[in-house]
């Protein structure tokens, strides 16, 4: 990770009037990451005015922790646990950026990182959205940074470990094309995100992103990478074989299929995606007394293996 000197816990500027990038955070009791993330903005956006705006979807003293470490962000009232995209939306109402910024709240910016996103579309203003590359606690890109529209093909590669869309050269300043990128990191044109409504608000947690970038690449626009333009992401601090999160995901999948897929196509990608989940329990039931890593798969899998009508419909 490179060092450029900056000082991580810069104050972010808030500007009265318009901006190059307004910053959209959604914590959900994220109060021990927020002074890692907001702190690394002010080094990430030295050369673009921005704003930064949170909202918490949780119930801690993260708002206390924001106004604490750093005054100049706009804080809006939580409503609940809303669900993210819900959260974006409520945020980017009154965002005062030309460009808007999805950032979660368990990374931290490389420094320029956002700097490297705005001038990489200022180059190609063909992109109505832009990712980043994701990394790891220890510095290895992150396959979440590149994502592909699944097909059945895909879902039945990807059961057995296989598939992950490659990633670009790890210091590429230049635009990689890609089907979708992750909301934890992700740039988007202000008019493109008020012709497409912001997020579908139906999809409550994951998938969200996959469905924005559909739905803009269906009306003309492009979606691109920039691998130059790094964030660390803490993927751990979320349990990822929590059942609760797995159960969201497929709902998330689900409402995906079932809204930009044919009936028929759809009930078969749902039905691949079980078989999956299927094959990993009961795999990991077998193992978990001789292997702690399946054992946990085997954990996170149980719910939607046994109970597959609590994500079938999806969202509804």
């Amino acid at each position: 990770m490179r060092d450029f000197g900056i000082n991580e816990k810069m104050t972010p500027s808030v500007l009265q009037d318009a901006c190059d990038v307004s910053i959209l955070v959604v914590g959900f009791n994220s109060s021990s990451f927020l002074g890692s993330a907001i702190g690394s903005i002010g080094g990430a956006t030295l050369r673009h005015s921005y704003e930064v705006r949170f909202v918490n979807n949780g119930t801690d003293d993260s708002e206390d922790t924001v106004l604490g470490l750093f005054p100049d962000v706009i804080v809006l009232p939580s409503i609940g646990n809303i669900g993210f995209g819900a959260a974006n939306n409520y945020l980017a109402r009154d965002a005062k950026g030309a460009w808007i910024l999805l950032l979660n709240p368990d990374t931290r910016l490389e420094p320029f990182a956002i700097d490297l996103l705005l001038e990489a579309v200022e180059q190609d203003g063909e992109f109505g959205i832009l990712g980043g590359l994701s990394i790891s606690r220890a510095g290895k890109p992150l396959a979440m940074s590149r994502l592909e529209f699944p097909t059945l093909r895909r879902i039945l590669f990807k059961g057995i470990g296989k598939g992950d869309a490659p990633l670009p050269p790890f210091n590429a300043q230049e635009v990689f094309e890609a089907d979708a990128v992750s909301g934890g990191f992700m740039l988007i044109t202000r008019d493109w995100w008020d012709r497409l409504g912001g997020f579908d608000e139906q999809f409550f947690l994951y998938s969200e992103e996959l469905d924005l970038c559909c739905r803009l690449r269906q009306l003309g626009g492009r979606v691109g990478l920039v691998a130059a333009a790094r964030v660390m992401h803490d993927v751990g601090s979320g349990e990822p074989a929590n059942p609760s999160r797995t159960l969201f995901m497929m709902r998330g999948s689900a409402t995906f299929y079932r809204k930009h897929f044919s009936a028929p196509y759809a009930h078969a990608c749902l039905l691949a995606h079980w078989a999956s989940c299927a094959a990993r329990f009961f795999i990991g039931s077998l193992l978990a007394p001789f292997d702690s890593g399946w054992a946990l798969k085997a954990r996170s899998m149980r719910g939607v293996t046994l109970r597959p009508l609590s994500w079938y419909r999806g969202y509804r």
